[in-house]
């Protein structure tokens, strides 16, 4: 019987190497624990995207450094959505949807909402900027993405704010939702837009944060997620 659906994403899985954003393969036990449990509480387990970062390294590599984490995968989320780092048609040997909707419930990863994906912002971060990015990691420091990451959020391109509004206009079109959620921007949030409407994102698992939203399956009431390693 589901109890909850609960949205988990961004967690960035990779080579072992300094560029691997969720980390050492020593956090793959916990985090396998972590979704078993919330499983067997109850909790329907939707993957929002960018669980790899195949712009790093192979699947191949992954699986070796992290086959616990990939368990999970595997075995403990019901429903994978594509990223823009995981953007291919199956993963791990599990299909990957563009979009899902169950129960009043929508849900996609939402790079296409992301300000900085148009026009010459998209241009510049494109693949090519993710491999220098990448290289960044691996050679200077670990957290460069995250750094322009809290740069680029900022002022005009606020993605707190641009997600917010493509949220409310998917709700205003569909009478039958009642619930929007997306990944991708690493920011953890629940925001009321409506009456009994709501806007989430599912955050991210680097940078030391462990992030989910989630949803009661009866009152669709959202809230967030914080757990610990």
């Amino acid at each position: 019987m589901i109890t909850h659906y609960t949205f988990m994403g961004d967690t960035h899985f990779g080579a072992g190497n300094g560029a691997d954003d969720f980390g050492g393969p020593e956090r793959d036990m916990a985090f396998y624990r972590l979704t078993a449990d919330l499983k067997d509480a109850g909790h329907k387990l939707v993957d929002m995207g960018d669980y790899a970062e195949l712009g790093q390294t192979t699947e191949d590599e992954i699986v070796k450094v992290h086959p616990l984490g990939i368990l999970a995968f595997q075995q403990n989320f019901s429903v994978h959505l594509k990223g823009n780092h995981d953007d291919v048609p199956e993963l791990f040997g599990e299909p990957l949807l563009d979009e899902w909707e169950e129960n009043s419930i929508y849900a996609e990863h939402g790079r296409r909402f992301d300000p900085y994906s148009h026009g010459l912002i998209h241009s510049v971060l494109s693949k090519p900027a993710v491999a220098v990015v990448s290289w960044l990691e691996r050679h200077i420091h670990p957290d460069v993405d995250l750094w322009l990451e809290r740069c680029l959020s900022r002022g005009r391109y606020s993605t707190i704010k641009a997600y917010r509004k493509a949220g409310l206009t998917i709700l205003q079109d569909r009478d039958d939702l009642r619930v929007v959620v997306f990944g991708h921007t690493h920011k953890v949030a629940v925001s009321k837009v409506l009456d009994g409407c709501y806007v989430l994102n599912s955050g991210t698992w680097i940078g030391g944060r462990h992030d989910a939203v989630t949803v009661n399956a009866d009152t669709l009431e959202c809230s967030v997620l914080h757990f610990r390693l």
